[in-house]
C-alpha cells in the first residue's frame, strides 16, 4: 500500500505524522510531493522520523522542502544523516519542481548532503531532477564508491553526471 499526501498542509499536525512514520507498521510507500514547509523545524522533524522508519521502502519528496532560503547547517546535517542512516528505503525521489505558477526545490547547496549516500547500503533507486545542486556536490569524493546497483539508477542533473564522470576518469580530462 502507498499513501499519497501530496499537496496537503501536513505541517499542521506534523507530530502525529512523524509518530506514525516512526511506528512499526504503515504503508510501504509514502508520497509527500509539492509541500512547502513554512517552518524548517517541521521539515527537519519529518526527515528525522524518516531516518528511523523501518517499514517504508518507497519515498517521494518531489517538490517538497522548507520555504525558500539558504541551506542551513541543520538542514545539511539532517539530510546527510537521513541519506546515510536509513535502512529501509530502496527508492527515493528528491526531485524539485519548477513550473510557471509554482516551484518546489531544496535550497542551493543541499547537494553537499549527498555525501551521506556513501554509507547507504539499502537505496537502489535515487531520482534528483530539477534541483539546485551546487556543482561542488560532484567534487565530493565520498560519492564515488557508490554501489554499482545504485549508480545505475541515479538520475541527476546533467552537470552532476559530468562532474562524476570527470572525477571517475581523470586521465581522460587532463590537458596534454
Amino acid at each position: 500500500m502507498h499513501l499519497h499526501l501530496s499537496g496537503n498542509a501536513i505541517e499542521d499536525g506534523i507530530e502525529a505524522l512523524t509518530a506514525a512514520v516512526r511506528s512499526d507498521s504503515g504503508p510501504a510507500g509514502l508520497h509527500l510531493e509539492m509541500i512547502e514547509f513554512k517552518h524548517e523545524s517541521a521539515y527537519l522533524s519529518l526527515l528525522a522520523s524518516l531516518t528511523h522508519t523501518d517499514h517504508l521502502t518507497h519515498l517521494s519528496l518531489a517538490g517538497t522542502g522548507p520555504s525558500p532560503g539558504p541551506c542551513t547547517p541543520a538542514l545539511l546535517e539532517t539530510l546527510t544523516t537521513f541519506l546515510s542512516a536509513n535502512t529501509s528505503i530502496t527508492a527515493l525521489d528528491l526531485s524539485g519542481f519548477s513550473g510557471k505558477l509554482d516551484d518546489g526545490q531544496l535550497p542551493v547547496g543541499f547537494g553537499a548532503a549527498l555525501a551521506g549516500l556513501a554509507t547507504n547500503t539499502t537505496l537502489t533507486h535515487l531520482r534528483i531532477r530539477n534541483q539546485n545542486l551546487h556543482p561542488a556536490a560532484g567534487a565530493r569524493m565520498s560519492l564515488l564508491p557508490l554501489s554499482a546497483v545504485l549508480f545505475r539508477h541515479l538520475v541527476f542533473c546533467p552537470i552532476y553526471l559530468l562532474l562524476v564522470h570527470i572525477l571517475a576518469h581523470p586521465q581522460e580530462n587532463q590537458e596534454n
